[in-house]
């Protein structure tokens, strides 16, 4: 079936071999993790490790390098990693999910080659919007429960982005755990067989997209534009200049006691 989905599976099973290499993808990479790194109080304050102080290793720790705390991290759309290797120093855990194959494929690849277990960063080939449900390993409490769940550069290619981000931020703890969606801002629509046949969305608006990370569930809902943005192209194709933008927000506890009149936060007090 010619569905977005499977247009994006073909399309990025033959990106995966040489996608790391890409000039472009190298420095747009690179833009990210120090803007990752800039931001890591602004993404999730509190929440995401600081490698660069011991506020998180005991004196006993210290000795081996390990951390007291579990920073569990979901990389959606996680292609070769590209960013979840900047989210590892900040964290203890990463999981990614692909559409693809060949990208999960890479990832894993990667992570080995950097000396990473599988416990502390692997990915699997799942769909989290199939309308028939996820693969059975999806579904699992590792797949449950983090701290942090982000989409780089994934969301303009789903087809129901609100859906996305509802299925998302189910995946995070209530009450702390945050979503990150980075993205390109509105942009031109882009020619070109690829881009016609995998992107759904020409970019988000700031509001359109904390209007939906609102109705998703999200509170403390924030966006930022990304410096003077970036260029985006592969190699032997006309590049483009991209605004990109961060948006981030908390997952709301629905059953947090209002300390005024004793109500459940999003019910009526009278039920």
């Amino acid at each position: 079936m010619d569905t977005l989905a499977e247009r994006n599976r073909h399309h990025f099973d033959e990106q995966a071999a040489n996608y790391d290499q890409d000039p472009s993808h190298k420095v747009l990479a690179a833009r990210l993790a120090l803007e990752i790194s800039k931001r890591r109080e602004w993404i999730a304050a509190g929440l995401l490790l600081n490698p660069d102080s011991d506020e998180d290793e005991s004196d006993e720790d210290k000795s081996t390098n390990t951390r007291t705390r579990s920073i569990k991290v979901l990389d959606y759309g996680c292609g070769t990693g590209q960013l979840s290797r900047a989210f590892a120093p900040f964290a203890t855990k990463i999981r990614g999910i692909d559409i693809s194959a060949k990208m999960v494929e890479r990832y894993n690849e990667s992570a080995n080659h950097q000396g990473l277990y599988p416990d502390e960063m692997s990915a699997v080939v799942g769909d989290l919007f199939d309308p028939t449900g996820p693969p059975p390993c999806i579904p699992g409490p590792e797949y449950f429960e983090f701290d942090l769940a982000v989409v780089g550069l994934g969301l303009h290619h789903f087809e129901d982005p609100q859906l996305a981000i509802k299925r998302l931020v189910e995946r995070v703890k209530l009450g702390t755990g945050v979503l990150l969606i980075i993205d390109f801002s509105p942009h031109g629509f882009i020619s070109g067989e690829a881009a016609e046949r995998t992107v759904a969305h020409q970019g988000f608006g700031e509001i359109e997209m904390m209007n939906m990370m609102k109705q998703a569930g999200c509170e403390d809902v924030r966006s930022v534009v990304l410096g003077k943005g970036v260029t985006v192209g592969h190699d032997g194709v006309k590049k483009y200049e991209r605004s990109v933008f961060m948006c981030r927000g908390t997952r709301r506890d629905e059953t947090r006691i209002n300390d005024d009149d004793g109500s459940v936060e999003g019910y009526p007090s009278s039920l």
